[in-house]
């Protein structure tokens, strides 16, 4: 458990998803509304693509909800400053926001591909926009499925509690190669936080080789 000051535990970033949420959930209904109200006027009716941005507009909002909600339990805080209830119900707002954004921005990309399906005619094209529309179907329904159960148990991605590392020093210093080739952060500085845990000076110094190159 970090030892946070008043001001660390009072500080917030909260408003960086709380003010983006706030103007989409505005202004998308706005242009969506345009899209039907023109297809309806110009009686050209409405498509697959049409009904693809419908639902991923359902889930965009549903998005903007479900993460004003985990902010008003503490998203953006310093996991140190929020209680254990809030801790989780911040947690698993955010987990079932994540699964609603993997729907929302595939489903907006096969809404694209589907009206490049209604407007061009060339075999060769709509042959492309067919294939484009597999993969990014399948990618639609492998990151959803990942994030559902991206824990085993599911309540993992939500119910967690501090991280320990055991095991020899060969161990150690395997799982540090590792971390230092897959996250390439030249300078970290005098980092104060890692992973939500305040460190001391000394620690940080011992940190500090394990990500920097």
């Amino acid at each position: 458990m970090a030892f946070l000051t008043p001001d660390e535990a009072a500080q917030s970033h909260a408003n960086l998803v709380r003010i983006p949420s706030i103007v989409f959930f505005v202004v998308t209904p706005i242009f969506v509304f345009i899209r039907f109200w023109n297809r309806i006027s110009r009686r050209s009716g409405l498509g697959w693509d049409d009904g693809t941005i419908a639902v991923s507009f359902v889930c965009t909002l549903l998005v903007q909800i479900f993460m004003m909600i985990s902010c008003n339990y503490g998203f953006g805080k310093h996991i140190a400053s929020l209680s254990p209830h809030d801790k989780l119900e911040a947690l698993k707002w955010f987990y079932v926001a994540q699964i609603f954004y993997k729907l929302t921005i595939n489903l907006t990309k096969m809404s694209i591909v589907l009206l490049y399906l209604r407007i061009f005619v060339q075999r060769w094209f709509r042959i492309a926009c067919y294939i484009l529309l597999g993969i990014v179907t399948a990618y639609c329904i492998a990151s959803t499925l990942t994030s559902i159960f991206q824990c085993h148990p599911i309540s993992g991605a939500w119910d967690v509690d501090d991280i320990v590392m055991t095991g020899n020093d060969r161990e150690v210093n395997s799982f540090q190669s590792m971390l230092s080739a897959r996250f390439r952060c030249k300078d970290l500085g005098l980092c104060q936080y890692l992973l939500g845990l305040k460190r001391h000076s000394a620690q940080r110094r011992n940190i500090l080789p394990t990500f920097n190159r």
